[in-house]
């Protein structure tokens, strides 16, 4: 198995144009079996783009396979393009309504990957973060059109919007349920809030030719005023326009372009860390997200915003004001999971030394890549975490899985059933 998982690392390498072929050619069973483990990860878009590379020096898959990778991949694609079209639409919508919101994850991150790869990512719901508070985000929500709240909680509501498509609107960019860190996360949100809009009006925001990163699709249809909520009103009226009328459409964005609110590069070189080091916790993360802060690192990298600052290593207090991600991951707690990261991402991705953020730590990382590889995407795979359903067979599921995690991360693990009983109380004050 260690020797699969190798050559499945070299599969990305490949794909990433770290590395030119394979140490060996793979027998018929292997790539069957480097096919799941790309689906189990979430990562088979990114990887069909090694394909294409590996075919020329004659390391390919059989042709069964290949036409089902080929089909899956573009797949992907559809769900990307249709995926940007949402985003647009949707922050277009808020801004009518005087709401300023942001492309968290997803999308956004999306426009860091290189141009062969973008539309291969494969996507998954939309995050959006608006700056208005809980309460006016959910009067808001009501007021639009064909728009309604499923359910709600500390941290986002989740909109019932389109069929295909799902969304979560953040009125708290991320939380942490170690209560004490919680409180002082949101104070940290709050002083860096206008990072998280900061795309437009931040040139580090780019990509690696120090342009703002576009979303990957020009396909908004310039007509929709009103969100689509049926999916087949939308294919009925993507098919009765012509392909030249779709890709000429107006595609203005929430500041009138054709591109997509995100945050700073800055911003997110802390906050997608934050977002896997919480899944990692509580529900399991797998390659596709940390192949996003791969891309995160790679763009802060290739803006020439080099990290020194950054190094956890640094007793310093001279930094600069502007790249806080190192003071920030400090303050929470988040060094040893940083630095086992680092060598996840050296082993798996090939990530140069000087995009790193920390020293690597192999122990931890050993540990942090056993537990991606098991779970998969989102811990999916977890059999840890397979329950019958239902608010406490989740909490108690939560805390078995967690049991594990406690000498590595205690201070944030032992704090999980105290924030199920916390949140739980909260809700029922705030209903």
């Amino acid at each position: 198995m260690k020797e699969l998982e190798n050559l499945f690392f070299e599969l990305i390498q490949v794909a990433l144009g770290k590395r030119g072929v394979l140490s060996k050619r793979p027998s018929e069973l292997e790539w069957k079996e480097l096919f799941d483990m790309a689906s189990k990860q979430a990562v088979a878009g990114v990887v069909m783009a090694a394909l294409e590379r590996l075919s020329a020096q004659g390391q390919r898959p059989t042709q069964m396979l290949l036409f089902e990778w080929i089909g899956l991949s573009e797949k992907i694609r559809q769900g990307n393009q249709r995926m940007n079209r949402c985003c647009l639409k949707l922050q277009k919508r808020l801004k009518k309504e005087g709401v300023r919101s942001s492309i968290l994850k997803g999308q956004g991150i999306a426009g860091y990957y290189d141009e062969g790869l973008r539309e291969l990512r494969q996507s998954g719901d939309i995050d959006i973060f608006v700056d208005c508070g809980r309460e006016k985000a959910l009067r808001v929500v009501q007021a639009l059109e064909g728009v309604s709240v499923e359910s709600w909680d500390y941290k986002h509501a989740h909109l019932d919007i389109w069929e295909d498509v799902a969304v979560e609107m953040h009125y708290r960019v991320e939380v942490m349920l170690n209560l004490w860190k919680n409180r002082k996360l949101q104070k940290w949100f709050k002083e860096h809030e206008e990072e998280a809009f900061g795309t437009s009006k931040n040139s580090k925001s780019t990509n690696a030719e120090g342009e703002r990163i576009p979303s990957s699709t020009n396909t908004t249809d310039s007509h929709s005023e009103n969100l689509d909520t049926n999916t087949n009103n939308t294919n009925s009226t993507n098919n009765s326009r012509s392909e030249d009328t779709e890709k000429n459409a107006n595609t203005d964005g929430a500041d009138g372009t054709d591109e997509l609110v995100m945050p700073t590069v800055e911003f997110n070189v802390f906050y997608i860390l934050l977002h896997i080091y919480r899944h990692f916790l509580y529900e399991g993360v797998g390659l596709r997200q940390i192949m996003d802060y791969y891309f995160v690192l790679k763009n802060f990298n290739d803006n020439d915003n080099v990290n020194l600052s950054l190094n956890l290593n640094s007793n310093t207090d001279d930094t600069d004001k502007t790249d806080y991600a190192g003071d920030a991951i400090k303050m929470f707690g988040m060094e040893r999971f940083a630095k086992g990261l680092m060598w996840v991402m050296k082993e798996v991705f090939a990530m140069p030394r000087e995009w790193m953020i920390c020293e690597a730590d192999e122990k931890e990382g050993e540990y942090i890549l056993k537990q991606v590889m098991e779970g998969g995407n989102f811990g999916h795979h977890d059999q840890r975490l397979q329950h019958e359903g239902g608010r406490w067979n989740t909490v108690k599921q939560v805390c078995r899985h967690n049991w594990h995690l406690v000498s590595h991360y205690p201070a944030d693990v032992i704090w999980a059933p105290v924030w199920f009983v916390w949140h739980k109380c909260w809700k029922v004050f705030h209903s």
